[in-house]
């Protein structure tokens, strides 16, 4: 009876950019589904956190409160299927690029605000805010990555 073997041709392949990738896309999509949810929940808040950050016109806040945690779920669903990761990725890229520019724009003034991110905290610590930022930046890179990445692999 002749003994079957592998071949490196048989199995599949992985690049270390794909796995990153992949590893980007999972810490997106759970980052961005639990942080959209918490939103949701309660909407005046979230309102109430925008508002700390004075860039918005008066009444305004209520509405990205409203629109921006099922944008935020749902570009991270996106993630999920293959056909979807371009454009959820590029979604989550101005997302996190849009919040970054906040969070920094309120440091930069001064303000105490609440960042919002997971839910009301009430104002920050500019070491907290300083924080959000860099997790910011974290998102926005992986974001590009895998937006680069499947690009590449089409």
């Amino acid at each position: 009876m002749p003994e079957a073997s592998l071949s490196n041709t048989d199995l599949p392949r992985f690049s270390s950019s794909g796995v990153v990738s992949m590893v980007s896309r999972a810490v997106l999509v759970g980052v961005f589904l639990y942080a959209g949810v918490v939103k949701i929940i309660n909407p005046a808040e979230f309102a109430g956190s925008i508002a700390t950050f004075e860039i918005l016109p008066e009444g305004w806040s209520n509405f990205a409160a409203l629109f921006l945690p099922p944008f935020e779920i749902l570009a991270a669903l996106l993630l999920l299927v293959r056909s979807g990761v371009s454009i959820g990725s590029l979604s989550l890229m101005g997302l996190s690029g849009i919040f970054l520019i906040a969070l920094v724009s309120a440091v930069l003034r001064g303000l105490p605000v609440d960042c919002g991110c997971f839910g009301s905290s009430g104002p920050s610590s500019p070491s907290k805010i300083w924080l959000a930022v860099c997790r910011d930046v974290l998102l926005l890179g992986m974001s590009l990555f895998v937006y680069s990445f499947n690009c590449r692999e089409r």
